[in-house]
This record gives structure tokens, sequence and C-alpha cells, in this order.
């Protein structure tokens, strides 16, 4: 049938020795030019690069037995060797260009919920350890398939690779967002020194925060991401039955845009709500134990901070102010009482005269 003749040239394309060695030749000059003009360049000729490497990984007898033999496994290694070696050129130009805004921090909205400092760390830390979770059954699932790569279609490997690259990241998760990360972390901001509690316990600054945070998206949306969105056209082509190609196309996709924001916001919106948040917290707290903040520091929105002990002096005064205000309303109230049983006492001591002199 037509699927068939598709699947024969797709494969007779992209799987031989001169693909590969055009793919990863186009992939150094890539990189390459990339770190010479200093910007982002058309990013679909990486995905097509690394596309046709991965598949021969699979399928190309050019390459050592060992390879082979563990096409998953040489697949994650080159995927995640090739991710590292990319956020490193990031590295290099942000160095270089160091763009920031004008009040040191990073430009840009936030489209992650790893990006969104006014999220509470412990929702971001089980947020994490779900997609980390899943990648990982994702991973142990096609590392160790028995039925073999055989049976492949090359037609549906080639559709799967236009789903996952041209949907758009609405649709496959945002990419891990090395410059916007370093700038963060490397900003100088006064406010990324304010200090924050995680897990209920650990009292770390803004900055330490993000770093964490940076560490977590960098495991989810560098490396799980890159191995998902280059090895899915490969699985996605094992599938026999169109409905279930369909569905497991969007269940492939579900664990890389688990962590997407609907609808992305400002950072400096996210950093007033996050020190808001922040103060009604450290307000409670200051209140049980000693905090760390100064006499009439102000807080967001005009709100003024205290510690502990100004709020015990501050109570013990509204104390006795409450103690004397009741006093005089009680003596206000008894004076009338004491000149009643003056006058009934003179009245009851001249009937006692009279009596007498009766």
């Amino acid at each position: 049938n037509i699927e068939c003749y598709l699947n024969v040239a797709v494969f007779t394309i992209t799987v031989s020795l001169a693909p590969l060695l055009l793919a990863g030749f186009s992939l150094i000059c890539w990189h390459i030019l990339h770190y010479f003009a200093k910007r982002d360049i058309n990013p679909l000729v990486r995905e097509v690069c690394l596309a046709v490497v991965v598949l021969n990984f699979f399928y190309s007898r050019w390459l050592p037995q060992s390879m082979f033999d563990a096409p998953f496994s040489t697949s994650c290694i080159f995927l995640c060797l090739e991710a590292t070696a990319h956020r490193i050129v990031d590295y290099k130009i942000q160095g270089a260009t160091n763009k920031l805004g004008r009040d040191g921090l990073p430009e840009g909205n936030i489209k992650d919920r790893y990006q969104l400092l006014s999220s509470r760390f412990t929702t971001i830390t089980l947020l994490f350890l779900c997609q980390f979770t899943l990648g990982l059954f994702y991973i142990y699932a096609l590392n160790n398939k028995t039925d073999g790569w055989s049976n492949s279609s090359g037609w549906r490997w080639f559709i799967a690779f236009l789903l996952v690259n041209l949907a758009g990241e609405e649709e496959v998760g945002n990419v891990f967002s090395f410059p916007y990360w370093l700038q963060l972390v490397k900003s100088e901001n006064p406010r990324m020194q304010k200090t924050t509690t995680i897990w209920c316990c650990i009292t770390i600054s803004y900055t330490t925060e993000a770093k964490l945070r940076m560490f977590m998206s960098m495991i989810v949306n560098m490396f799980i991401r890159r191995i998902i969105i280059c090895t899915a056209p490969i699985f996605l082509s094992l599938i026999d039955d169109p409905l279930d190609f369909v569905k497991d196309c969007l269940a492939v996709l579900f664990i890389t845009k688990l962590d997407e924001l609907d609808n992305p916001v400002s950072l400096e919106e996210d950093l007033k709500k996050k020190d808001r948040l922040n103060n009604e917290r450290v307000c409670v707290q200051d209140c049980l134990g000693e905090g760390d903040i100064e006499d009439g520091e102000d807080g967001e929105d005009g709100e003024v901070m205290v510690t502990k002990k100004r709020l015990k002096a501050e109570l013990e005064s509204l104390e006795k102010r409450m103690k004397k205000e009741l006093q005089s309303k009680m003596e206000a109230i008894s004076s009338p009482c004491e000149k009643y049983r003056a006058l009934q006492e003179r009245v009851f001591m001249r009937y006692e005269t009279g009596k007498r002199l009766v």
C-alpha cells in the first residue's frame, strides 16, 4: 500500500552512512554558528539533525555493534551530551552579552511553574518528583523493550517528528531557558537577597531558591524533555493502531508540559506576589519565634514589619491602656453608688439621733 512505499522512502533517505555524517556535520556547524552569531538561529535545523542521528542509532548497520545493540541508551547519552554542550554555548553567549532589565532582573515573562517564584517550593518539589518519575518510567520502558525495533513505520516516525517539532512549545512544553536562569541567579537586585522559608523549616534567600528551582527545571526541561522529544517519534512509529498512535502522542507530550503555565506572568508581578505572601508568613512566624527582620522594615504595599520584642512591647502597652480605661469606667460606674451610700448613712444617723431625742 501507500504507507509501505512511504516507509521505504523515509528509511532510504534518512538511514544510511551519508545522512548520518551529513546530520552530524550540520549539527556541529549549527552550534558554531549559534556561538558566533550570539543569538538564536533556526532551531528546526538542529532538531532535524538530532532526529536523523538518533534514528540511525536504532537502524543503521554502519555503527559499531555495541551501539547498535543498545540504541536507546546510546541515544540518551548522546542527547544529554549535546544538550549540555548547547547550554555551555548559551553560558558563553550570556557572559559576552549579559543583557539584563533596568532593575538588574531578567526580561521576559515567566512560562513555567519552576520560574514562578511565588508558588510554594514544596509544591514545586512534588511537581518535580512527578515529572522526574514519569520520565524515568518512559526511559525504563524503552530501555527494556524486549520485542525489538524492527516493526517500525518510517512514515509514522516522520509524522511524529513533525508533531513534536512543529506543534510549538504550547503543546510540547517550554525548553529550559538557561539565559533566563543565569540572569536570575546572578542578579544583584536587593529583592533577590530577601529570605524565605522552604519545606516549613529551612530559611534561604530568593537567590538560593532560584538555584534549586533551576536545577529541577534543568533535569526536567533540558535532559528528560530532550530525550522524549528525540525518541518519541521512534516509540510512536512502533504503534500499529491509528487510534493508539493519537492517544500515545498526547500521553508522551503530557510529561513535558505538566509544569506549563496557562497564562505567562511578568517577573516583576511574580516577585511582588512572593514578597506579599512571604511577608504574611514571616509575620505569623515572628509572633511565634524570633524573626530575622529589622524594626520598621517596609514590607510590600506599605506594610511595616516588626520584631517579636517590639510586638511584645506594643501588646503590653495596649494591655495597660485597656486596664486603665476599664478602671476609669468602673470608677465612673461605682461613684454614684458610693454617694448614695453616704447619703443613706447620714439619713440613718439623723433618724437615730431624732429617735433618741424623742
